[in-house]
């Protein structure tokens, strides 16, 4: 660490390797490193600010020392990374039995959206469902938002949590927390319809090919569009409303169209899928809507225009 009479506090890096580094350091970023690795510490742990792993010519922000554990590097993530980036930097931590967490800077908190560049970081548990993690620095606390949920035309849906040390955030893990998946009510409904109304007015982006799709067909664009709106909300693996694919697929389906179910699997994936690389039942669920669609599109036939 550099102490001196013009600048902060901070942890600083060896000349040598300043090429190892993409991130500039801001006064929340030394903040937030710091406050994880006292943290680390009160739990009894050795920790090593910027420690050089020469194997992977990486510096995690913090890594933390496990004795009969596998260490654990803490990576506070301000600013923007690619996902081939957060890939690498992970699979390296992989590759030599590192544990790792990424926990989030506060550009990254959750809106009304689910953008893709916050998106990467999900991760899912049994307790929690899908939730992020984001270290307020300046208030000393960390804030979970996990149940993370979405609907189409709505906004994301989501509890909220917040711990004050990592000691609660290890209790807040172990507690069974009694989220669920919400059902729309009424309103809820009318507010979807009047927003998917609106959008076949503009018909803009998917919904024009949708609809120029559904009259080359002579299919009522709306009655499919609607008839694939869930009526829930829905694990958040989507970067779209999900009616959209959905109505493509069925589309497809009703015009009797051969086509391959792999690949067309993979073009959905590809198209309307978020990239969440901590997160192993991305394709279990996009497979399960699949076969929903499928079976929903079998029974429902009468799209026809009159």
């Amino acid at each position: 660490m550099k102490k001196g009479q013009k600048k902060a506090v901070h942890f600083a890096h060896y000349k040598s390797a300043c090429n190892l580094f993409t991130e500039g350091e801001t006064v929340a970023h030394l903040k937030g490193k710091k406050l994880l690795a006292k943290w680390e510490e009160e739990l009894g742990y050795s920790v090593q600010p910027e420690a050089y792993l020469s194997d992977l010519k990486q510096r995690p922000d913090v890594l933390v020392k496990r004795q009969g554990r596998n260490d654990l590097a803490l990576e506070y993530q301000c600013a923007p990374i690619t996902p081939k980036r957060l890939v690498e930097r992970s699979n390296g931590y992989r590759s030599i039995g590192l544990n790792f967490f990424w926990i989030l800077g506060q550009k990254y908190k959750l809106g009304k959206k689910l953008t893709n560049a916050t998106a990467k970081f999900i991760r899912w548990n049994a307790s929690l469902g899908f939730y992020l993690l984001f270290l307020d620095p300046i208030n000393e606390k960390i804030e979970i938002d996990y149940g993370i949920q979405k609907a189409d035309f709505l906004p994301v849906r989501y509890l909220r949590g917040y711990v004050k040390s990592l000691r609660e955030l290890r209790d807040f893990f172990n507690r069974n927390h009694s989220w669920k998946m919400y059902r729309l009510n009424a309103d809820l409904r009318a507010e979807q319809s009047k927003k998917l109304e609106v959008r076949l007015h503009f018909s803009k982006g998917k919904i024009r090919k949708l609809q120029m799709a559904c009259y080359i067909k002579r299919i009522d664009a709306k009655e499919l569009i609607w008839d694939m709106v869930s009526p829930h909300y829905y694990q958040p693996i989507y970067s779209e409303d999900s009616c959209y694919w959905k109505s493509s697929l069925s589309l497809t389906l009703f015009s009797g169209e051969s086509f391959s179910l792999q690949s067309k699997y993979f073009k959905i994936k590809r198209e309307n899928c978020y990239f969440m690389p901590f997160v192993s039942s991305v394709d279990s669920i996009l497979k399960k809507d699949i076969s929903y669609v499928i079976k929903k599109s079998q029974i429902n036939s009468n799209y026809e225009k009159s």
